[in-house]
This record gives C-alpha cells, structure tokens and sequence, in this order.
C-alpha cells in the first residue's frame, strides 16, 4: 500500500504539472513563470494531501511527521545528496529575503507545537497569513527602480543581469523538457485525473503507513517522520538532483526553501484549518529540535560561504542517516 500509494503520489504530481502547463502555454504564460510557479507547487502537492488525508482520517502523528519529516529530509538529505553532484551556490536573494522568513517560520512552528497539544484552526489560519504576508513582502521586495539611491540603481542593475541569466537558463532547462502545448481539455483531464492520483494515493499511503506501524508495533510518528516524509519528498529529491547533475545547481536551494516554507504554510494550514492537528511529546521534545537544527546549520553554512559544497553535502547526509537510526533505535 505505501508503494503504490508513492507510485500514484509521483503520477499525480506529474499530471498536475502537464496539464497545468498545457493550460498555462495555451494562455501564453511565460516559461519563466510556469518554472517558477507550477512545476514547484506540483513537487509540493504529495506532502500537502498526505497531510491533509492523514489529519482527516484521524492519523495526526502522520500529517505533523510528515511535514515535518519532509522538511528535515530536504535539507539534510535532498540538498545533501544534490551538492554530492555538484556544489549548491546560493543566489543572494534567498539568503536576504526567503531564507530568514524560512527560519522565522520553522521557529514559529515549533513555539505553535510548544504551547499547546494540537494545532488550532486559529493557528492554521495563522499560518495561511504568513502565507500571504510573505507573498506580499515578496512583492514588496522588488522595488522600482526609478525610487532607488544610486548605490540601489547600481544592485538593481547587478541584480537584473544575473536574473536574465537565471531566466535565460530556466528557459533551456524547459526547453529540455519539451514542453509542447495540449489541447485544454486533454490538459483538463490530466488535472482530473492527478488530483484523482493524489488523492488516492494519499489515502492509501497513509493506511499503508498506519498498518506498517501496527503490524511492527511502531509508533505512526516515526513511520510519518521517515517513511512517508522520505516518500513524499521523492519529487523533490529527482527534481533536485537532475538540476545539480546538469549543473543547474543555483534552482536547487531556491527549491528546497520554497517547498519547505509551502509544505508549513499550505499543508499543515490547511490540514489543521479542517481539522484540529495533535502534537505528540516526541515531536515537541525532539524533532522539531533537529527541523530547527538543521535550517539553522544549512542557514549557517550559506551565510559563511554563499554555497554548499560536496563536503557539507556530504556532513547533511551523515547527520540525516544519524537522525533516521536515532528515531528506529529505541523502538
């Protein structure tokens, strides 16, 4: 159950990415926004149903470790594993704009799970805000130029020839791709039909995961924190290490914090918006240390040096392996 739930989480994933670009290229929407848009929220859309089917049938230790899990698992091991292939470089505008929001927001999610055993359909729609005010600073961010100082005008320029540089790059990775347009309504159907995929796979992976931890006597945290965290960061993971293997390495952290910050900001919102999302000790006590812990390194590490390299790729790795045995250890 908990592989072919995975299998139809990664199909739905992709035919909710084709058939929204099919749409998106009918309506000429640039490639560069299509890139940046919907190819991110189709990697982000198996870890958003798995948390809201898990919290709707009941599964809250699921729904939480998956979130949770998840976020751990792209840092240490999606983002580790992808600077094994190649070093990560970091573009100056999520170290000053979206990774401290990110740091924020993971220090947020822990005080919510600290000061109280579930979290509220309050706190999710606290959550749903700092989705919108960060989209809203994100707007904000990018000042018109005809405003600027002339030291600004001079980073606006700087800024604006390495942007056409990422676009121009963006723009070959689609290309490769070949991207073609459908007809809206094939395009229709495959919505149809990946929302059918997730959602089914959704269901089924979550039983399969709750039976798992039955028949082995496991507690459903440990099998929401690494199993189902792991499989639903699968996306992530190909898209992630494809991108640094074509040495398209800049896209890859810019990936990693935008799913991370959409996985807290959209999944545990709106799972916890429809129903009331229980925390258990283990993830007060424990795992959201090593969530923080691990943003914190990885926020550390780009600060100092502006890029993951192999070597630190290879130390995320290491710490998330460390993690996966210190959660089946004391079982």
């Amino acid at each position: 159950m908990i592989i072919g739930g995975l299998i139809l989480l990664v199909i739905g994933g992709e035919l909710i990415v084709k058939g929204a670009v099919g749409i998106a290229l009918n309506m000429n929407i640039s490639t560069v926004i299509i890139g940046l848009t919907i190819v991110s929220i189709g990697t982000s859309a198996p870890e958003i149903m798995v948390s809201i089917h898990a919290a709707m049938s009941n599964h809250p230790d699921i729904a939480l470790g998956n979130i949770i899990g998840s976020n751990i698992s792209n840092i240490l091991l999606v983002l580790g594993t992808s600077a094994l292939f190649y070093p990560i470089i970091i573009d100056k505008k999520l170290i000053t704009r979206d990774l401290p929001f990110l740091i924020i927001l993971t220090f947020l999610l822990l005080l919510l799970c600290w000061t109280g055993k579930e979290i509220s359909v309050f706190e999710g729609i606290t959550l749903s805000t700092c989705m919108v005010l960060y989209l809203l600073y994100t707007i904000k961010y990018s000042t018109p130029k005809s405003i600027m100082s002339q030291s600004e005008h001079e980073d606006y320029d700087k800024d604006l020839k390495e942007m056409e540089k990422e676009i121009h790059e963006i723009e070959e990775e689609i290309k490769e791709e070949d991207l073609v347009k459908i007809p809206n309504s094939k395009a229709l159907i495959y919505i149809a039909l990946s929302l059918a995929c997730l959602a089914i796979g959704a269901e089924i992976l979550v039983e399969g995961a709750a039976n798992l931890a039955r028949f082995f006597g496991i507690k459903e945290s440990i099998i929401g924190l690494t199993i189902v965290a792991i499989g639903s960061s699968a996306p992530e993971l190909a898209t992630c290490v494809v991108a640094a293997y074509r040495k398209h390495a800049d896209i890859v952290a810019g990936n990693i914090i935008g799913s991370n910050l959409f996985n807290i900001m959209a999944g545990l919102s709106i799972a916890s918006i429809i129903t009331p999302v229980e925390v258990s000790d283990e993830f007060v006590y424990y795992d959201n240390w090593i969530m923080l812990m691990a943003t914190c390194v990885f926020s550390l590490v780009v600060f100092y040096k502006h890029k993951v390299t192999r070597i630190a790729g290879l130390w995320f790795v290491i710490l998330y392996v460390t993690y996966i045995i210190s959660k089946f250890i004391n079982i």
